[in-house]
């Protein structure tokens, strides 16, 4: 190698070392791009290099072409780290300007875990399976039928739902009420009793 070649390299060696900070900040290198920084040469100065620097830019693009992730553009962190996968030598300048590659971000933490149930009272319980009842007996709850004084347990439907779910007298009143209260239990009104 000549003294001319040498101060050549020194050149492109001091230039590398000017620009290499502008090439880390680039979003993306194109695989010639990498190659050519991967063997310490700014990629503007290309064409004034020496066989030895292009032979190594050439072995690096074409080893790089035999991985599909990396024939396209990629960012520089992406480069560096295929280089060290590799055990491609990483100029001391490239490394110290190339921001480290963000890792995958962290999986997002579980959902919370769904409430605990409701507890339901036992009072709660029961209105629902006379609500449940009614519906499966064919009443309809917002229609039921006339409420006949003088009869024992007066409403056909109430009767009906009490013998099926084997309620006590007690516990059917109480239940009959407070779904009356709420209002989703309605009787017809009583052919026999003229509005006043």
């Amino acid at each position: 190698m000549s003294i001319d070649d040498t101060d050549a390299r020194q050149g492109r060696a001091l230039m590398y070392r000017l620009t290499v900070s502008d090439w880390a900040r680039r979003g993306t290198w194109t695989p010639e791009q990498a190659s050519w920084l991967l063997t310490g040469v700014d990629p503007t100065f290309a064409h004034h290099t020496d066989d030895t620097e292009q032979g190594l830019a050439r072995y690096f693009k074409d080893h790089a072409q035999s991985w599909p992730h990396l024939r396209a553009d990629c960012p520089p962190a992406d480069w560096l780290a295929w280089a060290e996968e590799m055990g491609f030598p990483v100029p001391p300048p490239l490394r110290d300007a190339v921001p480290a590659r963000a890792e995958d971000p962290p999986p997002p933490p579980p959902p919370p875990p769904p409430p605990p149930p409701r507890r339901v009272s036992a009072g709660e319980a029961t209105d629902e399976a006379v609500m449940a009842a009614l519906v499966r007996l064919g009443f309809d709850p917002m229609n039921l039928p006339p409420y006949r004084t003088g009869a024992h347990d007066g409403s056909p439907a109430r009767r009906a739902v009490m013998a099926d779910l084997n309620l006590s007298a007690w516990k059917m009143k109480a239940a009959w009420r407070r779904l009356t209260a709420a209002g989703r239990i309605r009787y017809a009104p009583n052919p026999g009793w003229e509005a006043g």
